[in-house]
């Protein structure tokens, strides 16, 4: 027929010639097929695409943190002192290079419920193991362990934990507490360190047994000391700058991309030649009469512009009254005229010129310093 239907016919087959025209009504069914369409759809599908997509252009260079994450180091404090029981322990820390103390090790006796509470100070603690207002609390930690786990140490979770940051040098106090239970020291020689190339441990008092953290059962005040059995849990930390300045100077001087202009005025003191001249010559003949002033050819004549003001004069009439003013302004005249020289330099003598814009009569009047 030329005409269409005006009821359109329901195909079992696809036709062989499609439309070139969308139908109006979508399919109940999805193509065997994926179209391909030169045009975006406006509305994406909302369930992910079942084969990941392909990009024409990659994506840039990662980003560089400008404080990139530390990487955790730790130091064991487990030796092969003797082992016993403890509700609590006092070490202390001395960095060689600034660290950060984010958490610890420790291990304990299986199947039983730990509550750990970390306190720090700075300095020793010896003189504050039963003063709990010298201390400052960092952090509590709760964990239960299985029966089996005896050997293996549990790490207090970091995030419960402030972390300290101690600069080389600089002794610092921890004290782990376990209120209800106890965890595994052992005992040292009084000023043992268990140590690596970053820090050192000292080991210090434990508390056993008590029922409050900071009570007195202390053990540990005498030449025996004990460590907590696990590690100590550091990153790097960034080192601060000095507060005094270097004991020795640097060895290179500091680049400038621009010179220092030209001082206007000259050193106080000379310069001192790198390259000094050889061995000056000795005459052998000398002169049959001394010269009238040996030291003519080495003088230089500078003259300084200078004014002086001075009031409660008139102009002086005649000499006397000039020979006044002069004697009056010879001292003024001559420390204006010494500020602008150093200190390898000085006045022979300070001529007066005229006084009041007037010439002075005859001749000008020297002044002999």
């Amino acid at each position: 027929s030329a005409l269409p239907s005006l009821q359109p016919s329901i195909s079992s087959q696809p036709s062989s010639h499609p439309s070139g025209e969308p139908s109006s009504v979508p399919s109940s069914k999805p193509s065997a097929l994926p179209s391909v369409s030169s045009k975006p759809s406006e509305q994406p599908s909302t369930l992910p695409s079942l084969s990941p997509s392909i990009s024409q252009q990659p994506s840039y260079a990662p980003s560089v943190s400008l404080m990139p994450s530390q990487d955790r180091l730790r130091l064991i404090s487990e030796t092969s002192g003797t082992r016993s029981a403890a509700y609590g322990v006092m070490f202390l820390v001395t960095p060689k290079r600034a660290i950060n103390v984010e958490t610890f090790d420790v291990k304990h006796f299986g199947g039983n419920d730990f509550n750990f509470h970390i306190y720090t100070k700075a300095g020793s603690w010896t003189d504050s193991y039963n003063n709990e207002a010298a201390w400052t609390k960092i952090g509590a930690v709760t964990y239960s362990s299985l029966s089996s786990n005896t050997q293996n140490p549990v790490r207090l979770s970091s995030q419960s934990i402030e972390a300290v940051t101690i600069n080389a040098g600089v002794t610092q106090s921890f004290y782990i507490a376990c209120v209800g239970n106890y965890f595994r020291v052992h005992d040292e020689s009084m000023g043992t360190a268990t140590e690596n190339d970053d820090v050192a441990l000292y080991a210090g008092l434990k508390k056993y047994p008590y029922d409050s953290l900071f009570n007195t059962s202390n053990q540990g005040t005498g030449s025996t000391k004990y460590m907590f059995q696990g590690g100590l849990i550091y990153s790097y930390a960034v080192e601060p700058p000095s507060v005094a300045p270097s004991l020795l100077p640097s060895q290179l001087p500091s680049l400038s991309t621009a010179p220092s202009s030209s001082s206007e005025a000259p050193s106080a003191l000379p310069s001192v030649s790198l390259d000094p001249t050889g061995t000056p010559t000795i005459a052998l003949t000398t002169s049959v009469a001394p010269t009238e002033d040996p030291f003519a050819e080495a003088r230089i004549q500078i003259t300084i512009p200078a004014s002086i003001s001075l009031f409660g004069f008139n102009i002086p009439q005649s000499q006397v009254e000039l020979n006044m003013v002069v004697t009056i302004l010879a001292a003024s005249v001559r420390a204006a005229a010494s500020v602008n020289l150093n200190t390898s330099q000085r006045i022979v003598a300070v001529n007066i010129i005229s006084i009041n814009g007037q010439l002075v009569s005859g001749s000008s009047r020297q002044l002999f310093a």
